[in-house]
């Protein structure tokens, strides 16, 4: 008998029944996509827009369904791209599957277990982190803002993209247009 929990195991299943088993199937639960689907195009949105710096999943449904809308847009190549830059993080090799199809290295905790999906996450995002020395002081740029001598400072979008974009170049002078250019949406030469 093999639990079913709520995704597709057809390859676990055939395994079985090439290997000689007789295997009856027993659904516990169904996983449905989410019930507001403008949310998962939204984080479809951000993922491509390089907005967040890491997604978790804990489950195979859940990783399909992102990638399930990424294909509906036809953008699912552009979403295999994004997960260069953003962290794609699963609790196992199940919840991994469908990312890992496609080409997407995922990170996994040693366990499977939710606690430390978390640990794994707070350690990607720390060795992610821009450390520089700039004027005197300690800065780390951060997913939303940036640490500046151990103090966590908030930015919004705009001056945000701006730290990123000089923070990967740091002691060169970057122009009008390479800085117009990180905007998000490319925003006004004004924000420049």
């Amino acid at each position: 008998a093999v639990q079913m929990h709520g995704a597709s195991l057809d390859d676990f299943i055939r395994a079985l029944g090439a290997a000689g088993a007789d295997v009856v199937e027993v659904p516990v639960y169904q996983v449905l996509p989410p019930e507001d689907e403008a949310l998962l195009e939204r984080l479809v949105e951000r993922v491509l827009a390089r907005d967040v710096q890491a997604v978790t999943f804990t489950s195979a449904a859940a990783s399909a369904h992102l990638v399930d809308a990424a294909q509906r847009r036809a953008a699912l190549p552009a979403l295999v791209r994004a997960f260069d830059d953003v962290e794609p993080l699963c609790v196992g090799p199940v919840a991994a599957a469908p990312l890992e199809r496609l080409g997407v290295l995922t990170v996994q905790p040693a366990q499977a277990r939710l606690g430390a999906l978390v640990h794994a996450l707070a350690a990607a995002l720390e060795r992610r982190a821009t450390r520089l020395r700039a004027a005197g002081h300690d800065l780390e740029v951060r997913g939303t803002g940036a640490v500046v001598d151990g103090t966590f400072r908030p930015l919004a979008p705009a001056p945000m993209a701006l730290l990123q974009a000089l923070a990967r170049h740091p002691g060169r002078v970057l122009s009008r247009a390479e800085l117009h250019q990180a905007l998000p949406g490319n925003g006004d030469e004004h924000t420049v």
